[in-house]
Order: C-alpha cells, then structure tokens, then sequence
C-alpha cells in the first residue's frame, strides 16, 4: 500500500470558530479560476455562517445568520426558469432546513443569490430532534436538468437513513419533493459525510465507526461497503476523483493532528491502494477535483478542513498513483 505526503499549497483564513466542510465551485466564465465554500457550522448567535474563498485563501464572501450550516456541495450547471446555473446546496442543522444559493461571477466578484423553496426546505418531516437534524448533502443534475439530492442526519433509523429528495429549479418558486428514504445504518455512531461516485451511479455514506456505504442510485439498494477496519477515527469526508486515468474514491480518517485521507479503485473498494498524509488537523469535510488545473494545481486539487485553524487547506493532487 502505497503512501504519498502532501504540502498544503494554501492554508485559507480563519473563517470561525468551527469550519466543518468545503465544497470546490468552479464557474464556466471564470478561466480556470475556482473558489471554496465552506461551512462555520456555529449557531446563528455564535457566527453561523457559508463563506466563499477564491484560489488564495482569502474571504471574498460571506453569507451571515445560517443556524448551524452543518455540510455543503456545489451542483455545476442545474436548469433553471432562466438558464442553466450554479448552485450551492447546505444543511441548516438547526432548523431542520435545505438552503439554496444561485452562484453567479461578475467579473472576478462572487455572489450568491437564495432560493427558498416550497416549505422553507424544511427536511426530515414528522421527526423531531436529531433525527430531524439534517448535517451531509450531496446531489447530481439529471438529465432533464433537476437535481437529486441526498441528505444525511445527526441520528436516524436503522433503515432509510438518508433522504433523497427531488429539486426543481424550473418552476416560478423552486420545489423540493421527496422521494425515498435509503440507506441502512448500523447504530453505531452517527453517518454525515456523503458522495457521488465518479460515474454517478453510486452514493457513498459514512456511518462513522463501521465503514462506508455503496448505495445504487438506480434504485437505492446496497452495492457494497468500504470495510471501517483500516481506520484509527471516525469515517468522515469523502470525494471521487480521477488520478492518471484511474478513477479513485478518497475516505477521510479523522485523527487529531494528523489525518490520512485513504485512496480506494473506484472499481474495487475491498482494499485501500494507500493513503494520502498531509497537515490537516482532524479533518471533517473534503472535496476534490481534477477539473481544477492551474499552474499550482496541475493534476487537480484535494481540499480539506483543518480544524485546529477552522481553515481549509488545499493540496496538489499527484500526477499519478504508484503501480501497486
């Protein structure tokens, strides 16, 4: 099993006092420029709040008065009743919501636009406390340009964990619908960070102290696990990437003052190929890309939380992955 270290080429502002997870947007008009937005998962009384920073590191953006924004994704080119658009999707833990931002660049100036949805986006309907705390969100545009969105739980049933639920950005008022609870749960701890495989015909779920979940997205049934046996912490974030024409699965292991980030064949889980090191302190939320392609990020990015700095770190990913 190999191991690569990574430098961080960036360490971002302090962007709080608890950053939690990023999400990389990277606008059609921007010429290869990319931004990260990023949860300070506090109350609202304590500085809740989405931030977007640019490719230094720097605070461009700073949306206030979020009640404990828990995760974050982007979803590049979703159909709207005015075009097609960016937006940025997060839970609001506090309120049992789904909050949606319309991401637009004017010139080099980021901005983000809110859509409410029917309901308010409130989520996990007939459930109260943690169970209707929702904390991890991952979605896809379909086909037809709506968005599945998949939406994760500070505490849930032993099945039908997650929410996936359909958005509608085509209509005059944005619609959120749902459509099935999936996902089993092992009642260990508690399952936040979600993804989607590089294809888009898998959801991965973390159920945090025993493995990862393959879930089918055609149906919603089980694929497999990623075995929790080679962690020393808790299964946190995870992004699907390509590295030298192989398409990989990085699974974050949340250890104080050192986490790991494993690399897995996209194809074939059963084992790690090897782990990726850096200076990142207890990591919660990463992303990754290989659309990213600058002169400090030839080969893509990995961006991960730091906790100790309620920061992002951003990494070069390598050119390609050792034979094994």
């Amino acid at each position: 099993m190999f191991s690569i270290p990574l430098t961080h080429i960036q360490r971002t502002e302090r962007i709080g006092s608890d950053a939690d997870d990023p999400a990389i947007w990277i606008p059609h008009s921007a010429g290869g420029q990319f931004f990260v937005l990023g949860t300070n998962k506090a109350s609202a009384a304590e500085g809740g709040s989405i931030v977007l920073l640019d490719d230094t590191g720097s605070l461009r953006l700073t949306i206030d008065s979020i009640d404990r924004p828990n995760n974050i994704h982007v979803l590049h080119g979703v159909r709207t009743n005015r075009g097609r658009s960016d937006i940025a999707i997060s839970t609001e833990r506090l309120t049992s919501r789904l909050r949606i931002w319309e991401l637009t660049l004017n010139g080099s100036t980021p901005a983000a636009k809110e859509l409410i949805p029917n309901d308010n986006g409130i989520l996990f309907r007939g459930e109260s406390g943690d169970a209707a705390a929702p904390m991890g969100v991952t979605g896809i545009v379909t086909r037809d340009g709506q968005s599945d969105i998949y939406v994760s739980r500070k505490s849930g049933p032993r099945q039908g964990y997650v929410h996936h639920l359909r958005l509608n950005l085509m209509t005059t008022r944005p619609t959120l619908t749902f459509v099935r609870a999936i996902v089993e749960f092992s009642g260990t701890k508690e399952m936040e960070a979600l993804a989607i495989s590089g294809d888009q015909k898998l959801l991965y779920a973390a159920d945090e102290r025993f493995g990862i979940y393959r879930i089918r997205l055609s149906d919603g049934f089980p694929a497999g696990i990623i075995s929790g046996k080679p962690f020393q912490g808790d299964q946190e974030g995870i992004a699907s990437v390509t590295i030298g024409g192989k398409r990989i699965v990085i699974c974050t292991d949340q250890i104080p003052s050192a986490s790991r980030y494993f690399v897995y064949d996209e194809r074939n889980p059963a084992a790690p190929l090897g782990v990726f090191t850096g200076q990142s302190d207890e990591t919660d939320g990463i992303d990754a890309s290989d659309r990213v392609r600058t002169a400090q990020y030839p080969n893509g990015i990995l961006v991960a939380m730091h906790s100790a700095g309620a920061c992002f770190d951003y990494y070069a990913l390598p050119e390609r992955l050792p034979r094994a």
